[in-house]
């Protein structure tokens, strides 16, 4: 299914950083749910932000200790710092495997994917 951001060539940069980290075996359903939500384009930069940044020793431990999706969630939130993450969560929660899609955002921020 096509999205009404392939070819922006800004939205396919911070696309290829996520999967560049994050490496979903169905990338094209993450795009998806990401743009359910009301600003996708924040969302993306935001989420290209947070596995793009330096990973701290802390942060790896901090990532290790998760182990529920509210703890990733926390970690996401962290590092990509959204404005009201209540709504991205909203967006992301109707993915088909959202606990594997908290881990593995999670995990690509953390450089341990």
């Amino acid at each position: 299914m096509a999205s009404r951001f392939d070819g922006n060539k800004e939205v396919e940069v911070w696309r290829a950083q996520i999967q560049d980290k994050c490496r979903f075996s169905d990338a094209r359903g993450v795009w998806n749910v990401i743009e359910k939500h009301n600003a996708p384009r924040e969302v993306y930069k935001k989420l290209a932000a947070g596995v793009s940044a330096g990973v701290t020793q802390n942060e790896k431990t901090q990532f290790k200790n998760c182990s529920n999706i509210d703890q990733y969630k926390a970690f996401i939130q962290s590092r990509c710092k959204f404005q009201n993450e209540g709504r991205v969560w909203a967006a992301l929660d109707t993915h088909g495997y959202v606990n594997d899609l908290y881990r593995v955002l999670a995990a690509g921020m953390a450089n341990e994917r």
